[in-house]
């Protein structure tokens, strides 16, 4: 049965209960929530209806189409506890409560006294997962393995960005090998991929860390493509004129130096189409064509 979208996305009160919420199918949850800014009271009123009727994955859903708008500081707890508490991690919120000097609203600006009582941020709930990065970054540096532990075994690290990227793609992104290491060290997948098929391998390749490639080779397979591009690791190198990591790669165990991506074109034609000569001469000492 289909609704009328903009009327209820401008009258959220009148869909913050049971009997509408159960009756209605993600997509249309999720179109609502796309058209709409909550309050913090109203994001948990809907949400504790939508645990009872939704499974995890229609949850994550409607969450990644949610706008929420924060007064307070404190509302980011408010937030995460009630995520904490759809998926059974109460360990979440405790870490978080933990590292409160960590969070800030940010880019806020307020042009008088009366905007400020008054103008409210606007907030995206993948926003969150960057806030879990941050602690697990500053963890990681300061050798503080007991909160990487904990966002592991708590699976706070699966938390995902608008890229759907969770935290040790992201951390590979970064080229922060350290943090990488750190969370499969204490269980988290690396062999998670993004909505796109993006490892931490191709992130790797992206810095043109041979010493991180060389980690993510231990679970990843070298000839791995991303979905849309069917770009290898060597074709990111190529791309990218890394010579160096050209070299190494095609002196892999394995490796399939003239597989073609999207574009019918292999690592030596895409670093030729680029005009990138140090690559090219690296894929041709290694009997690229």
């Amino acid at each position: 049965m289909e609704i009328d979208y903009k009327y209820y996305a401008g009258n959220i009160d009148k869909i913050i209960n049971e009997d509408f919420i159960k009756i209605r199918e993600t997509h249309q949850m999720c179109e609502i929530l796309k058209l709409t800014y909550l309050s913090v009271d109203q994001f948990t009123r809907i949400f504790n209806i939508v645990k009872e009727y939704f499974d995890p994955n229609d949850i994550i859903s409607m969450l990644k189409c949610s706008n929420v708008n924060f007064k307070k500081d404190k509302d980011n707890y408010t937030v995460i506890k009630c995520i904490s508490e759809i998926f059974e991690m109460k360990p979440l919120n405790d870490i978080f409560l933990k590292h409160a000097g960590d969070f800030h609203i940010g880019n806020a600006s307020y042009e008088s006294s009366r905007s400020h009582s008054i103008q409210i941020k606007d907030f995206k709930i993948s926003q969150l997962f960057y806030q879990v990065y941050e602690i697990l970054e500053k963890a990681a540096a300061n050798d503080d393995t007991k909160t990487i532990e904990e966002c592991v075994k708590n699976n706070t690290w699966r938390i995902i960005n608008d890229k759907g990227s969770n935290c040790i793609i992201n951390a590979a992104r970064k080229g922060n090998l350290k943090l990488v290491r750190l969370l499969q060290e204490y269980g988290a997948d690396p062999c998670s991929k993004t909505d796109d098929d993006i490892t931490i391998l191709h992130y790797f390749c992206h810095r043109d860390s041979i010493e991180g490639v060389q980690f993510a080779l231990q679970f990843i397979n070298i000839n791995a493509t991303t979905k849309t591009n069917k770009r290898t690791p060597l074709h990111i190198a190529a791309y990218l004129n890394y010579a160096k990591l050209c070299t190494f790669l095609c002196k892999q165990a394995g490796i399939q130096k003239n597989a073609k991506d999207s574009y019918n074109k292999t690592p030596l034609g895409v670093a030729i189409q680029k005009g990138n000569k140090d690559a090219q001469a690296a894929l041709k000492a290694c009997n690229c064509i």
